[in-house]
Protein backbone atom coordinates (compact mmCIF):
# COMPACT_ATOMS: atom_id res chain seq x y z
CA UNK A 1 0.00 0.00 0.00
CA UNK A 2 2.60 2.09 1.19
CA UNK A 3 4.43 2.22 -2.59
CA UNK A 4 1.19 2.45 -4.09
CA UNK A 5 0.62 5.86 -2.42
CA UNK A 6 4.30 7.09 -3.27
CA UNK A 7 4.12 5.87 -6.95
CA UNK A 8 0.51 7.98 -7.14
CA UNK A 9 1.79 11.39 -4.90
CA UNK A 10 5.22 10.98 -7.81
CA UNK A 11 2.86 10.70 -10.78
CA UNK A 12 1.18 13.82 -9.58
CA UNK A 13 4.14 15.65 -8.98
CA UNK A 14 5.57 14.91 -12.45
CA UNK A 15 1.92 15.76 -14.07
CA UNK A 16 1.90 18.87 -12.35
CA UNK A 17 5.35 19.77 -13.12
CA UNK A 18 4.81 19.06 -16.67
CA UNK A 19 1.82 21.45 -16.77
CA UNK A 20 3.35 24.48 -15.10
CA UNK A 21 6.04 23.90 -17.89
CA UNK A 22 3.43 23.51 -20.78
CA UNK A 23 2.16 26.88 -19.36
CA UNK A 24 5.39 28.84 -18.86
CA UNK A 25 5.95 28.31 -22.61
CA UNK A 26 3.09 29.37 -23.54
CA UNK A 27 3.03 32.65 -21.50
CA UNK A 28 6.57 33.06 -23.41
CA UNK A 29 5.57 32.34 -26.30
CA UNK A 30 3.04 35.36 -25.56
CA UNK A 31 5.40 37.71 -24.21
CA UNK A 32 8.17 37.31 -26.97
CA UNK A 33 5.33 37.59 -29.53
Amino acid sequence: MCYGIRYLFLYLLSVTYVLQINCLRKTINIVYM
